[in-house]
């Protein structure tokens, strides 16, 4: 059980065999305790999933898991996001534990005329009056926009359309090579 090494101070663990929650919820402790053993893994997770995006191999005894099984795309979206006023910087000690479960989720590739749809009418952001700003509905419908969109192919990669007073098509750069660039 994770906690009680975390209780002895004991980071020995192997990061690639803890659950997805756990490595959410202890990311501080990880960064303040076991600060280069676990940069050096969320940069490894991120390189590998970079190489496998451009369709580069990685053989089955060099990867790195980080398992992302039980998240859900707003929790890794909410701390990148600021209320009202859409996304904010995070420094790279918060930035890259997220950025790693983000590259790390399970994706697929859809090749079809679809475009999506996010809804950000004032109705999205009731949460965020509430103190429940993680589980806000813009957050998710952001999180889910924005994962859907990079998985789509053709003229709708990176794409998707805003539901609000003003909606506007909104394309990702293919420049953005980072979840907070991306937001």
């Amino acid at each position: 059980i994770l906690e009680d090494n975390l209780r002895r101070k004991d980071y020995t663990f192997d990061y690639s065999k803890q659950p997805s929650q756990a490595m959410l919820r202890y990311k501080k402790a990880f960064m303040r305790n076991d600060e280069e053993r676990y940069k050096s893994f969320l940069n490894k997770v991120v390189e590998q999933a970079e190489k496998l995006a451009r369709g580069e191999e990685i053989p089955e005894e060099e990867r790195v898991k980080l398992n992302t099984k039980t998240l859900y795309p707003y929790q890794i979206v909410a701390p990148f996001m600021d209320g009202w006023s859409g996304a904010r910087c995070l420094p790279d000690e918060k930035a890259l534990p997220l950025e790693a479960s983000w590259k790390a989720l399970d994706r697929g590739s859809f090749d079809s005329k679809t475009i999506v749809v996010r809804d950000g009418s004032g109705s999205m952001y009731w949460d965020l009056l509430s103190g429940k700003e993680e589980s806000a509905p813009i957050n998710i419908a952001t999180s889910l926009a924005l994962l859907f969109a990079e998985q789509l192919d053709g003229a709708y990669k990176n794409s998707f359309i805003t539901f609000s007073s003003e909606p506007r098509l909104v394309q990702v750069p293919e420049t953005a090579d980072t979840l907070e660039k991306k937001l």
